[in-house]
Formats: C-alpha cells, sequence, structure tokens
C-alpha cells in the first residue's frame, strides 16, 4: 500500500488515532490524505498532526482530488484544497489579530523596545526617556512576563515574530 484516503471521522478508532498509529507502525513511507465533512480548522489542524499529507472534503469534486494523488504521492508535497487552505488562513489569521490586541504596550513600553532594539543599555534607556532605571527594569519585567520570554532579545524576537507595532 501507498496511499491511504482518510477517514478522518471514523466511528470506532477516530482518523486522527489510525492515522498515527499506521505513520508510528509502518515501515514504508504511506502518503495519506484525509477526507472528512468536518470544514472546521480543528479537524484540519489534527489530521496535519496525525500526519496527513493532505486534506481533502468528502464533497471535493473526484477531479480535484485525482489532482492530488500525484502531488501527494509522487512529488512528496503536502495537499489542501483551496477552501481547506482558507480556513487554515483565516483561523491563523485571526489567532495572530487576536495576539495583537491582547498585546498592546504603552507608550513607555514602546519607547523601551525601540530603544532597546537599538542596543542600548537599560541606564541608557532611562536617561533617554528621563526615567528612573528601577522603573525601566519594573517595565521591562513586566513585559516579559506577559509574553512568557525571559530576556530582551526573546521579547524583541517575539514582539517580530508576532508583528507588534512598537
Amino acid at each position: 500500500i501507498d496511499l491511504i484516503f482518510m477517514d478522518a471521522d471514523l466511528p470506532e478508532m477516530d482518523g486522527m488515532k489510525t492515522t498515527k498509529e499506521i505513520k508510528k507502525k509502518m515501515k514504508l513511507e504511506i502518503e495519506i490524505i484525509a477526507m472528512s465533512s468536518q470544514k472546521d480548522y480543528f479537524h484540519i489542524d489534527a489530521m496535519r498532526k496525525a500526519g496527513a499529507s493532505g486534506f481533502l472534503f468528502k464533497s471535493t469534486p473526484p477531479d480535484e482530488i485525482a489532482k492530488a494523488i500525484p502531488i501527494v504521492f509522487n512529488l512528496k508535497q503536502k495537499y489542501f484544497i483551496n477552501d481547506v487552505a482558507k480556513i487554515i488562513d483565516d483561523f491563523e489569521n485571526s489567532i495572530t489579530n487576536s495576539i495583537k490586541q491582547k498585546m498592546s504596550f504603552t507608550q513607555h513600553q514602546k519607547d523601551i523596545l525601540k530603544l532597546s532594539k537599538k542596543g542600548l543599555p537599560r541606564k541608557l534607556i532611562a536617561d533617554e526617556l528621563d526615567i528612573g532605571i528601577g522603573s525601566v527594569n519594573t517595565i521591562i519585567t513586566r513585559m516579559l512576563k506577559k509574553t512568557n520570554t525571559h530576556s530582551i532579545n526573546e521579547l524583541l524576537k517575539w514582539v517580530d515574530d508576532n508583528g507588534i507595532d512598537y
């Protein structure tokens, strides 16, 4: 067997568990294309994480299914039809926007981030902003805690990676 179309909604042992078991136990590389009537991100993502090479809806037209086979099997590329890709993009964008909304920074925090990015030490940041070094340390500590980071460099990377303006 080289390719399996896996029903993600199996009643006894769900498609996610079955896909994981196949990928874990089979010595040969078997490609799995998941199929489901569920059109939600969590179903799609669970099958992706289980090791599915592609995801199609059960309502996918036969010509689209036929396109997926050589892409997954011969080219060893992931295949998600446009509707699936849109669901994934929409969900990931909503998460990113949610992070941006929750992670707004005060003007002092933004100023400290800008000056830290320039490589200024905390004492010079304090002088530049006309605040005490203790205030700079407290503000940085609160930002580290808020973002679950452990250093100013991690914090700056986190802010950049999440597209947060400062």
